[in-house]
């Protein structure tokens, strides 16, 4: 919605520009102002509102759109029985206090979120994006890139997630950009609204506020100071990639414990 209003907002003043030209006839706005329009931009897999979005060549393929909803089900069912069965029953048993040590309960969770994070990788991007991006013919597919290469926490938050990182780009980054402000500045705002919105997500999720995510989240900045200024680490270098895999296990991994266990502590 906020892509939405902001572009046609845009718009609306090149609009009124072209009138005093007598060009307003040449451009599709005010005509694209309408409930099609906004449908089926909400449809696509795109948080950036565009006046036209690349379409597939190919109609739409019922095969294709099947498979990937049989396996996103498939999926989702795994992740569930993945926290079900063995998630929350270790969390559990450490509130409890049958599991001693945060260590412990770390070693025994590792395996199950490694497989429960890139589980839900697939379900989000190579499925359900797909077939959003199937019954709209979108053809944009490139959803992610090669994130498991990344050698630094920006270059991971610019691939791992291309729909979110498009939107905060152009809609915080460039914006901030235009008006004066400098890159670091705009940098430090965007990755804010990033961490606030996570933060708040995470809040009508769980009902309660633990500032984990925003710490997290603004370490990167300390992360990609220490990868780049400190041990002058080159993008593409085996040991930038090797520690930012090393950062990826341990911080993920400890912050949805911790969330986990704070939410099982406080529901009890």
């Amino acid at each position: 919605m906020h892509s939405y209003t902001v572009v046609n907002f845009s718009l609306r003043e090149e609009y009124l520009a072209a009138l005093k030209e007598k060009k307003a006839e040449e451009m599709k706005y005010p005509r694209n102002v309408n409930l099609r329009d906004y449908l089926y931009y909400a449809m696509t897999p795109s948080l950036v509102y565009e006046l036209e979005y690349p379409q597939s060549k190919e109609t739409f393929r019922l095969n294709y759109f099947l498979t990937k909803l049989f396996f996103a089900l498939v999926l989702i069912v795994t992740v569930y029985l993945i926290l079900c069965d063995i998630w929350i029953p270790l969390c559990d048993d450490f509130v409890s206090g049958k599991i001693v040590g945060i260590l412990e309960l770390y070693m025994r969770l590792v395996s199950p979120f490694c497989a429960a994070f890139f589980l839900l990788f697939l379900i989000i991007f190579e499925y359900v994006c797909n077939c959003y991006a199937e019954l709209t013919r979108f053809g944009d597919r490139l959803f992610y890139q090669d994130f498991w290469n990344c050698t630094t926490y920006d270059e991971f938050s610019r691939k791992w997630n291309r729909i979110v990182h498009e939107f905060l780009y152009r809609h915080f980054y460039l914006a901030m950009i235009r008006k004066g402000y400098s890159p670091g500045k705009s940098y430090i705002v965007t990755l804010l609204y990033s961490a606030f919105f996570h933060e708040y997500f995470i809040i009508c999720t769980l009902k309660i506020y633990r500032p984990y995510m925003i710490i997290m989240m603004f370490s990167q900045i300390t992360m990609t100071f220490l990868y780049v200024g400190l041990f002058r680490l080159k993008r593409g270098s085996i040991i930038g990639n090797l520690m930012y895999w090393l950062a990826q296990l341990f911080g993920q991994n400890y912050l949805v414990i911790l969330y986990t266990v704070d939410y099982l502590d406080v529901t009890k």
